[in-house]
């Protein structure tokens, strides 16, 4: 008798502490409920910049979840990537078309930035039709590419002169907001 209640000790200990440290997924979420912050917070805590994440996501608070907990969440961190992708394409255009400098490398690093951020757009549109089908791991592909042809213009200024602030931000900010959406592909 002492031996089953030890036993049943040591299981439901296993059991509770297995609980507290289960990695926080969709699952954790039941059907037909709202999103709350603690499921908000904790996919956060995991991105590059978790003050834009919660700025992005809060808004999600308190909303019933859809069918699929995936496309509520990744609606609007996509949203706002889109929007800053052709902000920060337009700022181009306008800095390239202002160049005085007749520097044919500075030049050739706006051209190839403006390019890239061409390239991003249809990533992100991409994106966007496979988050339609609820396709995680392509969304998490054209999230990432798109990232990455960010990075590649933020890394032809490293030599003088120097990736205008304006530029760099916008870059910066851009890259946090896909790595959003890669942290919440990764959540599924």
């Amino acid at each position: 008798m002492r031996s089953i209640r030890f036993i049943t000790s040591i299981f439901f200990i296993a059991i509770t502490f297995s609980n507290n440290h289960t990695p926080f997924t969709y699952a954790a979420l039941e059907p037909n409920k709202n999103v709350t912050k603690e499921f908000i917070t904790a996919i956060c805590s995991k991105t590059s910049n978790p003050s834009l994440c919660l700025d992005v996501l809060n808004d999600l608070i308190g909303h019933p979840l859809a069918s699929t907990t995936f496309s509520t969440l990744v609606v609007r961190p996509m949203a706002v990537a889109e929007s800053r992708a052709r902000q920060t394409h337009k700022m181009l255009e306008d800095m390239y078309r202002g160049l005085i400098d007749p520097n044919s490398e500075v030049r050739d690093r706006y051209r190839r930035c403006l390019l890239g951020y061409d390239d991003v757009i249809k990533f992100l549109a991409n994106a966007k039709r496979y988050m339609r089908r609820n396709n995680d791991k392509q969304v998490k592909t054209y999230a990432s590419s798109a990232m990455k042809r960010v990075d590649s213009c933020d890394k032809s200024f490293a030599r003088p002169p120097q990736e205008p602030l304006a530029l760099k931000s916008a870059n910066q900010k851009f890259k946090d907001l896909c790595n959003i959406i890669v942290v919440i592909c990764n959540k599924k």
